[in-house]
């Protein structure tokens, strides 16, 4: 299996970190408000939304860690009703650059 990433500082047993998630409810209920809610959890929001703003976020954090000659793919939601449409163009555009190539439609989800 070739290596994924180039570096390895945000490794954790196989998976890569790139900051913590602090979901809105949570944020709101602690007295947040959109003034002082985390960037990060913010831009995570914008990605679940298909929204540019999160795929360049992430984009620039991921795409220069990336390694050549990988396949990109993407977890299928568990929602049928609820496709991942921002993680499926965020898959798109980190495959732009380097050899790598766009699996994000390689997975489906599985019914029972």
């Amino acid at each position: 299996m070739s290596q994924v990433f180039k570096k390895h500082e945000r490794y954790w047993s196989g998976i890569a970190i790139y900051g913590d998630y602090k979901p809105w409810k949570a944020h709101k209920e602690a007295g947040g408000d959109r003034s002082n809610f985390p960037e990060h959890s913010g831009r995570a929001l914008d990605l679940k939304d298909g929204k540019q703003e999160g795929i360049n976020y992430f984009k620039a954090i991921i795409e220069p860690e990336l390694a050549d000659k990988i396949v990109i793919v993407t977890v299928p939601s568990h929602d049928p009703a609820k496709p991942s449409l921002g993680t499926k163009k965020l898959a798109a555009a980190l495959a732009e650059n380097g050899e790598r190539i766009n699996g994000a439609d390689c997975l489906g989800p599985v019914f029972s």
